[in-house]
Parts: structure tokens; sequence; C-alpha cells
């Protein structure tokens, strides 16, 4: 894919730079999409000059004339990058190990305005257990990539990209909604609600497992900060 420099003013430009871990990213833009849609790839770089030398991450951002037309899409993710530098240094970075992922989707989701959304594809075999719990019919919350965007600020409810209806959506992929403050209480006790309600009733364990975890972060929510800035 021809990766080019980011325009100044595009609003992906709040990412060049940004601190994730004990790394910065670099944001690079692609080519637009038939729905007006751009593209962009996310490099790492170490203080000391060590980088990826291809995106780690591909995603296409939207901004819509309303907030609930804009969304950033996650198309696709190495979770396992690799550094490199002069005479052929390596060093692998663990995004999952170093609790990375969930800091990157917060970064992700502060693009967006309240009614935006953050959707991620999971028809890559590392979301097997999430594809397979939601065929299942298991709330979008008590999956482990439910999870993740819960804590990365989008609690406003979910939509579960199953069956493509146009043709040309892509991938499976979950989409979460980054809340509206004047309606992020009543999103969270909804999300609260079908939490409880599934539990009990549920077969599986690790999806009991992840459904305790999120109602255990949404409870914390509801006496704390609602404003789903996520998690850095």
């Amino acid at each position: 894919m021809p990766w080019r420099q980011l325009e100044p003013d595009h609003p992906l430009g709040a990412l060049a730079n940004a601190a994730l871990g004990g790394y910065r990213l670099e944001v690079l833009g692609g080519p637009g999409t038939r729905t007006g849609a751009r593209t962009f790839g996310l490099r790492l770089r170490r203080s000391d000059g060590l980088s990826t030398t291809d995106p780690f991450l591909v995603g296409v951002f939207r901004r819509g004339h309303r907030p609930a037309e804009t969304w950033v899409e996650v198309d696709w993710v190495d979770f396992r990058p690799v550094l490199t530098g002069p005479e052929g240094v390596r060093v692998p970075v663990d995004l999952e190990g170093e609790r990375l992922l969930e800091r990157l989707f917060a970064r992700l989701t502060d693009l967006l305005p309240p009614g935006g959304s953050l959707m991620v594809e999971y028809a890559n075999p590392r979301w097997q257990e999430t594809a397979r719990a939601l065929s299942l019919g298991v709330p979008p919350a008590a999956t482990e990539l439910g999870l993740l965007l819960l804590r990365a600020g989008c609690f406003g409810g979910f939509k579960d990209w199953y069956f493509a209806e146009g043709g040309w959506e892509g991938p499976r992929k979950l989409q979460a909604f980054r809340p509206d403050p004047a309606r992020a209480t009543e999103q969270v006790r909804r999300l609260v609600a079908e939490l409880e309600s599934f539990i009990p009733r549920s077969e599986g364990e690790a999806a009991r497992r992840w459904a305790q975890e999120a109602l255990e972060y949404l409870k914390g929510l509801t006496g704390g900060d609602l404003k789903g800035s996520g998690g850095r």
C-alpha cells in the first residue's frame, strides 16, 4: 500500500507522536475509500530510534457530518511487531503482554466525538473465542474483545456486524460506541442489566469470566468517570 505523510490538519494527526506505553506512534495516510473514509497505518517508535518498518496496525477513519457518521475501523493488527535498527537489530514487542492493546484502542477512541464508534474486525484467528461467543448469542460486552472496547471508553452500546448489509462492509467486526455524556449513565445501566441477566444462564466459563469482569468495570464507572476517555 502506498503510505505517505498525513496532512497536518487531518484529525488523525492527533495520533502523531502520541505516547503508547514506552513507545511513540507514527501515523501514515493511505488511499481513500468509496465511503469517503481514509485508510491509515500506525508505526511504533522507541526513544532510542528503533521503529517498526511497516505499520503494525491498519485501519480506516471517517469523519462524518454527524457524530454517528464518524468512526474508526481497525482492519488488521500485528500483535507482535518487531522494532528494527542499525546493524540488523531486531526487538519484538508484545502488544498484549505489555498491555498496549487497550491503550491503543483508547487512543483511537479519543479521535471520536460522543456518538462516534470504534470497530474492530474479529475474523482474525486471534479473536476466535470472541467470534464463537458472538455466534452463540453471548452479549458483546461478555466477550474478550467487547471488554477491551469497554475499557477503551466505548461503552455506549454495541453492534455486531456478522452479516454484511450492503455487500461491501468487509469482514465481521464488532462496533462499539463512544457514549454521549448526557446518556452515559443510562447506557451503562443498560449494559449492566444485560450482563446481570446473562451471567446466571451462561454455560461457558470464558464468557462468564469476561461478563463478570465487564460487570465490575461498568459498576465502577457508575460511581466515577463516565466521560469515556479510556485508559492510558
